[in-house]
């Protein structure tokens, strides 16, 4: 292994958060549900949950969003949220997260 070579730029981000949509759902009930970063943030993943933790939860789908209309980003776009479409297994308190950049 050769010598480190020197340190590169500083980062364009400063940390990323945490934000989150809530929905109450009852069973069989399915539901899309999209969460957004605020403006000047960018999405850099996401997840989705069930409160009770351990409620059963099927995902069809979970993905980042590019725009407001909840649509997909286009290739080499900036996601500014994260969308997933469920259908719950028991009732309870759907969050679907985005993790955003600022």
């Amino acid at each position: 292994m050769g010598p480190a070579g020197p340190q590169g730029p500083a980062g364009s981000f400063s940390g990323v958060v945490n934000r989150d949509a809530l929905a109450s759902v009852t069973s069989g009930q399915t539901v899309t549900l999209t969460s957004f970063c605020e403006s000047g943030e960018v999405a850099t993943g996401g997840s989705v949950n069930l409160i009770p933790d351990g409620t059963p939860l099927t995902i069809t789908t979970q993905r980042p969003v590019g725009n407001t209309f909840g649509d997909s980003p286009d290739n080499g776009t900036s996601a500014i949220g994260w969308r997933a479409q469920v259908t719950a297994g028991g009732s309870g308190l759907l969050v679907v997260h985005v993790f955003c950049a600022h």
